[in-house]
């Protein structure tokens, strides 16, 4: 921070915002100017509500505060430590926030209660405070020190953790995810683990124990013995169709008594129930599944018959169990039935590749980074982190990393996008073709041919963007054309016109 600052589109939510202001203002003091101008109340003075637009300002304004406060060393580095430290805590130990920020916000009533529940939390979390204290003075909790001192071993590849990551981002609403990791092997050994983990625990619920199996069997005979009836019905009402109309009105049966069974026609036979996808182990959407049943059946039949290898048919059980894989590797009609299933919301969990970082459109709501690789860059970063929160849906958009070294993270987080550019060489022959062309808009507008005159100034306004924009450049190195290239062009437009 103190040789390169922060990056511009370095942005931390209102929460995290709140709580930097709270703790610098702690460290430099309630009369620093930094304290009284950044101030909720006299920074939104007068607001009646805080817009995204105007906190977006807010925390741009601070941010530069705050590099200029390291910068010029009015905060120390025993400071940035501490405040580093206080923002890697729990905010439950860290400080109390002063509720009675929002006081206003609604009624001098609710003002009231928000002050009375800070006086509660500012009393009950003074011991929770010393407790922590005492504990950090004893073992030091820099998250930092602990994540450099941790060894990684991929944990993300065994398949229980990844089961358990799952389960607590569907519990936690954070779902669906990304979950982006740069290698092929690696995915593929991840989606298959876990399909086939899905698939053996779902066997041990029905057929684990002496008492599940029996059970599993009485379920299974039953659903024999309803199939069988079934198929008693249907063959009564083969007989029945050779009656007369006599001979069914002497039994009771009217004219559309019979056939059902024809027009439905014969039900399947029951599969073992432990073969279902049972909901307890799988990610698929029920909402989805019953708004768009017949094309999600549709999707998973054709990929289905596509398979040919253990390998694809696995692929095809986690599709079915709402798990996704994304990767260059895999056959087009497979992604774009990943693509389809996702965008329906059938599919909530896509293990990906940077094959789904550029170029698509698959939103979700948490972003999670498994393992390091070199093609994590900022850039690739910023567009795979950037699918998280869905526009509409979400709020607020969700980045966890797995095994990512926290140096990798802070470059991750802090280093400044490259800036994109280009170069469209402007040659003589183009500008004799711009300048040709402005004058046929000229003679056109004179002679009437063109509708109005506004539709000349639509025209002039693109030629123009040509040259000015930063996009195309007079010369390779943007700078000043050589003189041999001024007397060319001077001697083409000389003769030209």
């Amino acid at each position: 921070v103190k040789l390169g600052g922060l990056a511009s589109d370095f942005y931390v939510p209102p929460n995290d915002g709140l709580s930097v202001y709270l703790f610098v203002s702690s460290l430099l003091g309630e009369k620093h100017p930094f304290s009284r101008h950044f101030f909720p109340e006299f920074y939104f003075e007068g607001c009646s509500a805080i817009t995204k637009k105007q906190y977006r300002w807010y925390w741009n304004t601070m941010r530069e505060a705050l590099v200029d406060l390291v910068q010029s060393e009015e905060m120390t580095a025993a400071q940035f430590a501490e405040f580093q430290q206080a923002l890697q805590d729990d905010p439950a130990t860290a400080w109390t926030r002063e509720l009675t920020f929002f006081e206003n916000v609604e009624t001098p009533m609710a003002g009231a209660v928000a002050k009375a529940l800070a006086a509660g939390k500012a009393a009950a979390k003074k011991v929770e405070s010393e407790k922590a204290t005492e504990a950090q003075d004893e073992k030091s909790n820099y998250l930092e020190t602990v994540m450099e001192q941790t060894e990684f071993w991929k944990a993300y590849l065994d398949a229980d953790n990844l089961i358990a990551l799952c389960r607590q981002l569907d519990a936690a609403e954070l779902l669906p995810c990304l979950i982006f990791n740069f290698h092929r092997q690696e995915i593929r050994q991840m989606v298959l683990s876990m399909t086939k983990r899905l698939q053996q625990l779902q066997r041990d619920k029905y057929y684990g124990t002496e008492e599940a199996a029996y059970r599993t069997r009485l379920a299974n005979k039953k659903r024999m013995e309803q199939y069988q009836a079934a198929l008693a019905q249907r063959e009564m009402e083969e007989k029945m169709r050779g009656l007369s109309w006599q001979q069914r009105e002497a039994q009771g049966l009217g004219k559309n008594e019979t056939g059902s069974l024809e027009d439905e026609g014969l039900p399947p036979p029951p599969i073992d129930i432990a073969e279902e996808i049972d909901p307890e182990f799988s990610f698929a959407s029920l909402k989805a599944m019953g708004t768009n049943f017949d094309d999600i059946k549709d999707i998973l039949e054709r990929v289905k018959r596509r398979a040919v290898s253990a390998t694809d048919r696995l692929l095809v059980e986690a599709l079915r169990r709402g798990i996704g894989v994304y990767d260059n590797g895999l056959p087009k009609a497979f992604r774009e039935a990943v693509d389809i299933l996702y965008r329906i919301g059938y599919l909530r969990i896509c293990i990906c590749s940077n094959a789904l970082a550029l170029g698509m459109n698959m939103p979700c709501r948490t972003s999670v980074f498994a393992g390091d690789s070199f093609m994590l860059t900022p850039t690739m970063f910023k567009q795979s982190g950037g699918r998280a929160g869905r526009r509409g849906y979400d709020a607020a958009g969700y980045i966890l990393f797995w095994e990512v070294p926290f140096s990798k993270i802070n470059r991750l987080l802090e280093a400044r996008l490259p800036i994109f550019g280009g170069d469209f060489p402007v040659s003589p022959m183009l500008t004799l073709r711009t300048l040709r062309y402005h004058e046929q808009l000229e003679r056109l507008a004179v002679e009437g041919d063109v509708l109005n005159a506004a539709t000349v100034d639509q025209w002039e306004a693109a030629l123009l963007r040509l040259y000015l924009y930063p996009l195309f450049a007079v010369s390779k190195d943007n700078t000043r054309p050589s003189v041999a290239y001024e007397e060319n062009l001077r001697l083409y437009v000389r003769f030209q016109f």
